[in-house]
């Protein structure tokens, strides 16, 4: 991989764990920690946290959580990414999808068209936001959901 496709790699990876990170807190879920860790893989359960990514919701709440996947994918979008389910991490956020739309017995193409009409407003009120947070990412690696917490209050500004 050259040098420039791994920048744009990286980049699209710090936006899509952004996506995840702001709209778990804009949806009222606790976020410990995210993280951009080249070549991350793990297993995904509706149970189990997602690679780099550390959070929790009610659990009778599965409707947030379903947004929360796709919002990684809608923040690619937003920042000119091609839209895809094929890169690592949406491929792990489509087998999550898949395993909670099958959990509720409910088609997987209407858990990921209520997941979507639920993210895409939180992705675009806090596109500034994701931006900084992708940013930070790509320097520093991780955020605590704390500092993202005042990153959104403060409307994105670092």
């Amino acid at each position: 991989m050259s040098i420039q496709a791994e920048r744009v790699e990286v980049q699209r990876t710090a936006v899509h764990k952004a996506g995840h990170a702001v709209t778990t807190l804009a949806l009222g879920g606790r976020l410990a920690m995210v993280m951009v860790d080249k070549g991350i893989c793990a297993e995904l359960s509706p149970e189990e946290p997602m690679a780099g990514l550390s959070f929790s919701f009610d659990p009778t709440k599965g409707r947030r959580r379903t947004a929360v996947l796709v919002a990684g994918m809608l923040a690619e979008q937003a920042f000119g990414h091609p839209a895809s389910w094929s890169g690592q991490e949406c491929s792990q956020d489509s087998v999550a999808l898949r395993q909670l739309a099958d959990r509720k017995g409910r088609g997987e193409l209407s858990a990921v068209a209520d997941a979507i009409e639920m993210a895409q407003p939180v992705v675009t009120k806090y596109k500034s936001v994701i931006a900084t947070v992708a940013r930070l990412l790509q320097v520093r690696g991780s955020l605590a959901g704390p500092e993202i917490e005042a990153l959104m209050a403060a409307g994105g500004r670092a």
